[in-house]
């Protein structure tokens, strides 16, 4: 977060509230794609990350989305 401080007293609230999402977003589908695509971690553990992540959605969207990104903002 000390990079881009110098950038934020210069911007207005929605401005930051459209920005921060929006990178938290990119900056999870690079992670995604970093570990999925890349042998960056052995065979078990991809596997490992595959069924934690369909344990997650598993109850689906609404239900996720409600237990989920509802309560943290």
């Amino acid at each position: 977060m000390t990079a881009p401080l110098p950038f934020l007293h210069e911007m207005d609230l929605k401005t930051f509230m459209a920005m921060a999402p929006t990178t938290n977003l990119m900056g999870t589908l690079l992670f995604a794609a970093g570990v999925g695509l890349t042998n960056a971690f052995e065979e078990a553990t991809h596997r490992s990350f595959l069924e934690i992540g369909r344990h997650v959605v598993e109850p689906g969207f609404w239900a996720t989305f409600t237990r989920a990104a509802i309560p943290a903002g």
